[in-house]
């Protein structure tokens, strides 16, 4: 159950991902300071355990 909630806080960052190698779009400031903090908070995660 928790690898799933992980993998679902992962899931933004891969719709961005395959936007910028799919698409060319460039994200933006916002966009990458959300991104930063999404892993940073599954890192939290994983290290707690």
């Amino acid at each position: 159950m928790n690898e799933a909630a992980l993998l679902s806080y992962l899931d933004p960052m891969s719709a961005v991902v395959y936007a910028f190698l799919v698409f060319g779009e460039v994200p933006g400031v916002t966009t990458a300071i959300g991104g930063t903090l999404i892993l940073l908070a599954s890192a939290l995660d994983v290290m707690r355990r």
